[in-house]
């Protein structure tokens, strides 16, 4: 096993990277899609089981999303929080379609391409509301700095 690597990439983004030289773990991942270059071509995994389905999401959330708070002067609280995911046209096709059968309403939100990859951000409260709520609620793993933003909107 290599070590994490930690820096910052030509473009200002803080990134981890590992290197794995086992062949088994290597091969192991490829049968679930984790390949090579995985942000440009991985597809969403499906599920019979919707509580895996919401443990998944929150990883891929907790890997390439983002739930945020940033000030703003048009809203009326001074600030706006914002949940996003960065994938794949299949991630995110996939990540909209878990949040349509859990009845959160996203109304007429619709990716963007960004480069090589693909873009949803969600603004509006009540939708960052229930859908944070639906990834973090009673999770027992998750990424830190992602789970103190779902306790502080959790309690708003």
């Amino acid at each position: 096993m290599g070590t994490v690597k930690d820096y910052f990439t030509t473009n200002g983004h803080w990134v981890c990277k590992v290197s794995i030289s086992s062949k088994k773990i290597y091969t192991d991942l490829m049968k679930y899609g984790i390949t090579e270059r995985k942000s440009l071509t991985v597809k969403p995994y499906k599920f019979n089981n919707s509580k895996l389905e919401r443990a998944y999401w929150r990883g891929i959330v907790d890997g390439d999303g983002h739930v945020l708070k940033y000030t703003s002067v048009t809203a009326a609280a001074g600030y706006v929080y914002e949940l996003g995911l960065t994938g794949t046209l299949f991630i995110i096709h996939g990540f909209m379609s878990f949040i349509e059968k859990n009845n959160i309403d996203i109304e007429d939100i619709k990716p963007r391409k960004n480069g090589n990859v693909w873009v949803i951000r969600f603004r509006k409260f009540k939708t960052v509301f229930f859908l944070i709520k639906l990834l973090y609620g009673n999770a027992s793993i998750y990424l830190n700095r992602k789970y103190k933003m779902y306790k502080e909107i959790a309690n708003k």
